[in-house]
């Protein structure tokens, strides 16, 4: 659990999902607290509503048996006008007793019994149930006591044993107090239980009327068995009666075991206690019903939140990624990096631009006004005016100025549409020296190449530089002079087929196609990347070596250069050159170029003459395939004359240059 919070706790999102969840859980808090308060609100009203009509009830009952006993003090005067022998007749005074039975309609009979038991007169206009009630608990209680009030006695079965009774008496006595006998009344429940089913309960509702010994005298709803059933060790008898006459409580009904909720109150003056119960699943429907319309409603809103709360941490998450991946960059930048908002407050830089301008994180907070960053560079020694800075920043202009270490700082501010800009710090010190060296070297090189130009174009050679793709790359105007080339074929970009072409259409013959002469020069003038020839000839020397016109370089190249005779057969030494590097190796060029024979070495049988001088990363090889040359020789006359109508031979140039 613990590894779990400190994971959550740990990930960008942490503060989204624990607000997520923290939110859910208010939510659900404040849901079971409305359904704590409604429920309480429920049952609170059910109790009050119980405790009411409970009230009501012993009130009704209270009444109805100052009635019966009312009813028991007339037959009680009736008995001393019959003893006073106010009716000769015995039967008048049970007559007297009918009419009174008439006046109440919970009343089975009234009458009397002596100090035996022994019913003496009654109201029945039959047979008596029972002559003797000596064994009855009201007799027993009437007898044993002292007391002349109203007793209401438990519920008993009647005499044939397929009803329930209870019975109202009043003590007799004789003019010297000693017992009597009882004026007594059965009592038919019916008339209780006609005004009990009209009172609505919801369903399984009930009303009770119990007797002080835990007796049911009366039910609603009716049950079989119900009346005169003890529940004298219910909660009613053992937890709250005795504590309270009147009050309310929740319980599992000992007779059906529903659960309910029930008022009570004790019928004052008499063994008897009103209970009236609701059905729990009826007096809590408002609230099951606010639970089944806005708990699912509760549920959803709990859900989405924690969707969402999902949802924007996978974002939030994403975001904080992408964030880490921007500080990365905006760290690993080679320039530095401000952005400030419309009213010139910091809102982002790199540690690249803390570094060039040697500011610290606090000197970088966000919302840092850039005049007070001005004042730092001002304050580091930098070459600028401060007022000046800042009107170029409103501007958005770009600005180049010098640090007080000396380093050349270049910004490059790009305005935003909501008035602010992103500004490019770049330290172009290194590169303002590299053009400052480069132009220098521009002139140098400019210099070179004008001495270089001046060389080729005042040789007697022609000289053509091929690249590896065996277009044209330089040629100068002795070249062009000696084949008789137009000034499009001269031009850099021209394909050698196509020059071999134009002296193939002008009427020359070979043996071989130019196709074929082209494939046959590819082992032979193969060059690496980046590499190019020069190819010279004089056209005597082909007059006088192939007999054919002097323009036909294809046989030229094709006779003067042979692979299998290149090798190296002199020394690196014989050419006159030491191992210094550059522009040297040019001047050689044009120094060959200009006089062959200066730099052959000894011996006219040499097929090849091969040069490498590394120069930097590139490298010049030069071969020279050189025919016997003819020389003026100290011998005869006959000799020098040969030499004399022999032409002056001059050897052809190839120059390679690889890198």
């Amino acid at each position: 659990m613990l590894n779990a919070w400190r994971r959550l706790a740990g990930s960008p999102g942490s503060s989204v999902t624990i607000l997520g969840v923290v939110f859910s859980l208010v939510v659900v808090a404040l849901f079971l607290v409305d359904l704590g308060i409604r429920y309480r609100d429920a049952v609170g009203s059910a109790k009050t509503d119980a405790l009411n009509l409970s009230a009501i009830l012993a009130e009704h009952a209270a009444v109805t048996f100052e009635d019966i006993d009312r009813v028991l003090l007339e037959a009680q005067a009736i008995r001393k006008d019959a003893l006073s022998g106010k009716y000769a007749d015995p039967g008048a005074a049970n007559i007297a007793l009918r009419q009174l039975v008439r006046s109440s309609s919970i009343l089975v009979a009234v009458g009397w019994t002596d100090a035996s038991g022994a019913v003496v007169a009654h109201s029945y206009d039959h047979a008596l149930p029972r002559s003797n009630i000596s064994d009855m608990s009201h007799f027993i209680a009437q007898r044993d006591g002292a007391g002349t009030g109203l007793f209401v006695a438990p519920p008993y079965r009647s005499a044939g044993g397929d009803k329930w009774f209870s019975a109202a008496s009043r003590r007799l006595n004789n003019p010297d107090g000693s017992f009597a006998g009882i004026v007594t009344a059965p009592l038919d429940q019916s008339f209780l239980l006609k005004i009990y089913r009209k009172i609505d309960l919801g369903p399984d509702g009930s009303v009770v009327l119990l007797h002080r010994t835990g007796r049911v005298l009366a039910r609603v709803p009716e049950q079989k068995d119900v009346l005169g059933k003890s529940v004298a060790g219910g909660p009613l008898f053992t937890k709250y009666l005795p504590v309270s006459e009147v009050g309310s409580y929740e319980l599992t009904s000992p007779i059906d075991g529903v659960a309910r909720i029930a008022g009570y109150k004790a019928v004052p003056g008499l063994p008897l206690v009103m209970v009236v119960t609701y059905t729990r699943s009826y007096a809590l429907q408002p609230w099951y019903r606010h639970l089944y319309t806005f708990g699912p409603l509760a549920a959803a809103i709990v859900t989405i939140i924690l969707i969402g709360t999902f949802l924007l941490r996978r974002q939030t998450n994403a975001l904080a990624a992408a964030s880490a991946r921007f500080d990365a960059a905006l760290s690993n930048m080679p320039h530095g990096l401000s952005m400030f908002d419309a009213d010139e407050r910091l809102l982002v830089a790199n540690s690249r631009y803390r570094e060039m301008y040697d500011l610290t994180e606090a000197q970088v907070e966000p919302g840092t006004l850039l005049s007070s960053i001005v004042g730092h560079y001002k304050a580091t020694g930098a070459d600028l005016d401060a007022e000046e800075f800042l009107e170029g920043a409103k501007h958005r202009a770009q600005r180049i100025f010098t640090l007080g270490n000396g380093r050349i700082i270049s910004i490059l501010r790009t305005p935003m549409a909501d008035g602010g800009w992103v500004a490019t710090h770049q330290d172009i010190t290194e590169r303002r020296r590299d053009e400052i060296l480069l132009a220098e070297n521009a002139a140098e090189l400019k210099l070179i190449n004008t001495r270089f130009d001046v060389a080729i174009s005042n040789m007697h050679q022609g000289l053509c530089l091929f690249d590896a793709d065996k277009n044209l790359v330089v040629s100068n105007s002795r070249y062009q002079q000696m084949y008789d080339l137009p000034d499009e074929l001269v031009r850099p970009g021209t394909p050698l087929q196509r020059i071999l072409q134009y002296y193939a259409d002008r009427g020359e013959t070979s043996s071989l196609t130019v196709d074929q002469h082209v494939q046959r020069l590819r082992p032979r003038l193969r060059c690496p990347d980046r590499a190019f020839s020069v190819l010279a000839q004089d056209p005597q020397q082909a007059t006088h070596l192939y007999q054919r016109r002097a323009t036909r370089p294809l046989d030229l190249i094709q006779r003067r250069l042979r692979p299998t005779r290149i090798a190296v057969h002199h020394p690196l030494g014989a050419l006159g050159l030491d191992d210094h590097h550059g522009n040297r190796v040019r001047d050689y060029v044009v120094q060959l170029a200009r006089d062959p024979r200066s730099l052959v070495g000894h011996g006219e049988q040499r097929p090849l003459l091969l040069l490498r001088l590394q120069s930097g990363i590139d490298t010049l090889q030069l071969q020279r395939p050189l025919r016997p040359l003819l020389r003026r020789s100290p011998g005869g006359p006959g000799q020098q004359d040969r030499q004399q109508n022999r032409p002056d031979v001059r050897p052809d140039i190839v120059v390679r240059i690889t890198n």
